[in-house]
């Protein structure tokens, strides 16, 4: 369906925003968005996926756990 790739492209691009954000806050240091914006984009994708289980992409960053240590 047209829609549904339409959604998956929305999810995919919500995942590589987080991606690069998860990154630069927890490998760089330098969050460039607030914590509430980011909440904003987790909670979007989070709500894409749970309307649509079947588009959802195993490997979204809603999957993964925790992250390293920061020294």
């Amino acid at each position: 369906m047209a829609g549904d790739s339409a959604i998956r492209a929305k999810m995919a691009q919500l995942a590589e925003i987080i991606r690069d954000h998860q990154y630069r806050y927890y490998v760089l240091d330098k969050p460039v968005i607030a914590d509430s914006e980011f909440d904003q984009l987790w909670n979007e994708l989070l709500k894409l996926e749970e309307k649509n289980p079947k588009l959802r992409d195993p490997h979204s960053p809603t999957f993964e756990v925790g992250g390293g240590f920061s020294t």
